[in-house]
């Protein structure tokens, strides 16, 4: 799954001007490491509307977030609700 490749390389994105720890400044504010949360939805598997879809992709991504952060979450099945998401891959 490309958005798998995409997430495990964000913290390593060399960004000008970095120091050589994970932390960035941003907007003048240090932060800690960049990480990447990812909710999918597959249409017609998580709805039958473009809205549907969006919602159980939103719902997966907040509940990578939960999980730990730096992960993928495949939204749920419509037939099963938001409840049972897949996780594709953890950091």
């Amino acid at each position: 799954m490309a958005v798998v490749a995409i997430r495990s390389r964000v913290p390593h994105f060399h960004c000008p001007n970095q120091r050589s720890d994970p932390a960035r400044v941003v907007q003048g504010r240090l932060v800690g490491p960049v990480t990447v949360s990812v909710g999918v939805g597959i249409f017609p598997e998580h709805g039958d509307t473009v809205e549907a879809v969006v919602r159980a992709a939103d719902a997966a991504m907040y509940q990578a977030k939960q999980l730990g952060r730096n992960r993928v979450v495949l939204g749920g099945n419509k037939d099963q609700g938001l409840s049972s998401p897949s996780i594709a891959s953890s950091g």
